[in-house]
């Protein structure tokens, strides 16, 4: 065995020794597109927390496309290290039958007829995701390539579908009245969002131009672990074909060769007896004569053949200019860039509406984010994300810990439904969603179930248009109501914001290359650290740096943007500009005594659709931002409505809502600090297409600017 390993590590160094016997590769570059035949192999009878009746999934299949690029670096006419990085489809489904019993059939008078029962289950994993794959390719042969490797997933989709259905006899159906039941879908349990698997593959190569081969492709991949909480795995067999295209080494220095070939002849004849040869020569001509007796009886001139060689450098030179960008788009010439913290302390309203999908009254159905009883113990309102919709999905967390901390506080919970199609007058569905949501405060915050109380009914007591399909994802919902503030109270968030003045920096390079530039880089670095790099071929153009995408500058050193662009010889010209920093931080300005100020943003929602009045949660709140408006404070009220309705609709309707507002304000502030904007639908706060983006957009917000000294 020992004997092996070393014949098997020299065979190795053999390899690697190879790749100095070929030069006229760099690397290879290219695409592939692929078609995947996705094995499922599972050992489970349901999902939890999933209903399901299947006595267990076992395997299943799918299919679907992989598109993507690789890159190859040669180690050797024999080696090579491959990386893959694709967009995959791992998708596919599992079925089981049984046969719960029969029936009789009753059709006939005359005889008995007993119909079997087949009930089929099935489960689909709909699974897409990024996949990265290393690999080492083994070349035995002139066109055959063999690949070992791993592929590492991140899957970017990674849920289920799920239905039981009748399939014997057509007349028979289940206690719903449907021939289908436990139809439902949602994310995969267990957050199981990496995929990883082994890679064994075969390949055989196409010439399809000097430097670009077509490889079709056979590949394996062996999965190493689960893609849900449940034993279920997805083995892949795919079949691909890749375009790739080699990177030769730069041409070598232009040559000029030029070649010049002169004979002259003279031959002079004289006569005569002894003869003798005498050759001369100089610099640039042989010539030979032939004498008798002293005398020239012949004479040749040579002009001998010569190559000249001449080496020509090209002219090479650049250049670096820098402007800054204002929020105006005016430009400023080699700017400074000064970034700027301020205090922000943000207020945002709490929605009380859970809102469902058609006909489901399952938490898994909604955008909420729930948690386990241990989970709740570490719960805390200030680690919330600062965004009006990123809170909303903690929204029965956030009211379960409140009911918690107030035993003395109480919930009413209606469920709704939209009242049409399957939730037409379906007062069970409504008095399910109510449940649901009374179930796991309860099991999961420990809310004392005295605490809460439920109600049903159909439509909501201010229901949104049903007309549209909008409306009604707004209708089938379940609404807490409470009178103590304390329990639907707005959160606040408070933290450091941090803005850049210019907020752009244009960099503008110039390479004067009468050989033309053959690539480019400019960095930005800051000391040792790098901030921004852009690379490019041919001629550089104008590129942006965003200050305040990460990673920003932090410290008040300089920045330093350096280009360096090389030309088809070879040669290489570098140019650089210096662009100063300052960091205005809120403890150095107050330092100074600067101008330094804090913002208070207060936002208004559960305006009702199409209105614009306060609610009484709304009016303690005034009350509050009130006591936060200083003397020296300047006031802008802007105003917001959701999509529905026309652009000049909806301004009117924000005017309403800002005028509501300014009312309460009038005794608090004086009237040239008070600026009202009736922005309505012209810019959507958020996300339109969810119900929970639309009632958040009818709002109004405060923003109070407040100097410090």
């Amino acid at each position: 065995m020992k004997q092996l390993y070393v014949v098997a590590l020299c065979a190795l160094l053999s390899c690697l020794s190879l790749s100095a016997q070929d030069t006229t590769e760099l690397f290879s570059v290219g695409g592939f597109v692929g078609y995947n035949l996705n094995f499922h192999s599972a050992d489970f009878q349901k999902l939890p927390g999933i209903p399901n009746n299947s006595p267990g999934f076992t395997s299943g299949n799918g299919g679907g496309f992989a598109l993507g690029g690789l890159f190859e670096y040669p180690l050797s006419p024999l080696l090579r290290l491959q990386l893959r990085a694709s967009y995959s489809s791992l998708s596919g489904e599992m079925t089981t039958q049984e046969n719960p019993g029969n029936q009789l059939d009753i059709s006939n008078p005359d005889a008995v007829k007993v119909t079997d029962i087949i009930i089929e289950h099935r489960m689909r994993g709909n699974l897409n995701g990024i996949m990265v794959e290393p690999a080492l390719s083994i070349k035995p042969w002139r066109n055959v390539s063999f690949q070992v490797g791993a592929a590492l997933g991140f899957l970017l989709k990674n849920e289920f579908e799920q239905e039981e259905v009748i399939v014997q006899p057509p007349s028979v159906t289940f206690l719903n009245n449907r021939t289908i039941m436990n139809d439902t879908s949602g994310s995969m349990p267990g957050d199981q969002n990496m995929y990883i698997a082994a890679i064994a593959g075969i390949s055989y190569e196409l010439p399809a131009g000097k430097h670009s081969t077509i490889i079709p492709s056979l590949r394996y991949y062996l999965p190493f672990g689960d893609i849900a909480s449940v034993p279920w795995k997805v083995s892949v067999l795919q079949f691909s074909a890749a375009l790739r295209t080699a990177i030769t080494p730069t041409p070598p220095t232009p040559i000029i060769q030029d070649t010049v070939y002169l004979r002259d002849t003279t031959t002079t004849i004289i006569a005569g007896l002894d003869q003798e040869r005498i050759t001369l020569a100089n610099s640039e001509t042989g010539m030979t004569e032939l004498r008798e007796n002293g005398a020239i009886i012949e004479r040749t001139t040579i002009r001998e053949s010569y190559t000249r060689e001449i080496s020509r450098s090209f002219t090479l030179s650049s250049a670096l200019a820098v402007s800054g960008i204002m929020a105006s788009g005016q430009r400023t010439t080699d700017p400074s860039v000064t970034i700027e913290e301020t205090e922000v302390h943000e207020t945002f309203p709490l929605l009380p509406h859970i809102f469902f999908a058609q006909n489901s009254a399952e938490l898994s159905s909604t955008r909420l984010k729930t948690m386990s009883i241990e989970q709740t113990h570490q719960f805390k309102t200030e680690d919330l994300p600062a965004d009006a919709l990123g809170i909303y999905t903690y929204n029965l967390n956030i009211i379960g810990s409140r009911l918690r901390d107030n035993p003395s506080a109480s919930i009413t919970i209606t469920g709704c439904n939209n009242n049409t199609g399957e939730e037409k007058n379906n007062s069970a569905l409504s008095q399910a969603r109510a449940e649901v949501v009374r179930d796991y405060l309860v099991k999961v915050w420990s809310v004392n179930p005295r605490q809460i109380a439920i109600k049903s009914r159909n439509l909501p007591e201010k229901s949104a248009s049903n007309d549209v399909e909008d409306g009604q994802a707004e209708n089938r919902r379940a609404e807490i109501a409470t009178t103590s503030y304390d329990i639907l109270k707005p959160v606040s968030i408070g933290e450091i914001s941090k803005s850049a003045v210019p907020p752009v920096v244009a960099l503008m390079p110039s390479v004067q290359a009468e050989g033309g530039v053959t690539q480019w880089e400019l960095v930005l670095k800051q000391g040792a650290r790098t901030i921004r790099q852009f690379t490019g071929e041919g001629e550089p153009s104008e590129r942006r740096w965003q200050v305040m995408e990460a990673p920003l500058p932090d410290t008040e050193e300089g920045v330093t943007a350096t280009l360096t662009a090389v030309d088809k010889a070879g040669q290489r010209t570098i140019a650089s500009k210096s662009i100063p920093v300052r960091q205005l931080t809120i403890s150095k300005k107050r330092a100074e005594i600067k101008g330094d100020k804090r913002i208070e943003i207060f936002s208004l929602i559960l305006f009702d659709f199409d209105k614009s009045d306060l609610s009484p949660l709304n009016q303690k709140i005034m009350g509050e931002v009130k006591q936060r408006i200083a003397p020296n404070s300047a006031v802008t009220v802007y105003g917001y409505t959701d999509r529905t309705g026309s652009t000049e609709y909806n301004r009117e309707l924000a005017q309403r809502r800002c005028a509501e507002v300014s009312k309460y304000l009038r005794d608090t502030i004086a009237e040239d600090k008070l600026i009202v904007n009736p922005v309505g639908s012209d810019k959507l706060l958020h996300n339109n297409d969810l119900p929970e983006g639309r009632s958040y957009s009818r709002t109004v917000q405060i923003v109070i600017e407040t100097p410090v000294q």
